[in-house]
């Protein structure tokens, strides 16, 4: 009896492995470097397989772009919320689960020059005062 759980389980276990999940990512412009739960993935546009559904943390950098930070939502489809899922075990098909997320970067603003200079000089009055405090 121990042996058909066994070889069952083992049948189960080749079955699901029937099933792809891929997460596409492509950005405007492409090209930009991909970082999910800080693990560094390529440039876009790129895909790549994830294991569990969930919630990624999402950031792309790319020169010259302000550096996009966001949570990438993964749900099961309902093929894959039990039991549907544990019924289409027997089913020798390939189920596939193909995520996709399309991001537009904004350009860098370049910082108002004036505004800089100003407080870099409240810096500085700042710092001068607090010197001379401390003298006395």
């Amino acid at each position: 009896m121990k042996i058909f759980v066994i070889c069952g389980l083992l049948v189960v276990a080749g079955l699901m492995s029937c099933a792809e999940r891929n997460i596409t990512i492509r950005s405007e412009p492409p090209g930009a470097k991909v970082v999910i739960d800080n693990q560094e993935k390529g440039l876009t546009p790129m895909t790549f397989p994830f294991t569990y559904y969930g919630s990624y943390q999402l950031t792309l950098e790319k020169d010259g772009y302000q550096t996009l930070k966001t949570l990438l939502p993964v749900k099961p489809g309902l093929i894959h919320i039990f039991p549907i899922d544990f019924l289409l075990l027997v089913v020798p098909y390939p189920f596939n689960d193909e995520y996709e997320a399309f991001l537009i970067l904004e350009k860098a603003k370049k910082p108002d020059l004036k505004k800089v200079l100003k407080r870099a000089e409240l810096v500085k009055e700042h710092l001068e005062q607090h010197l001379s405090e401390e003298k006395k």
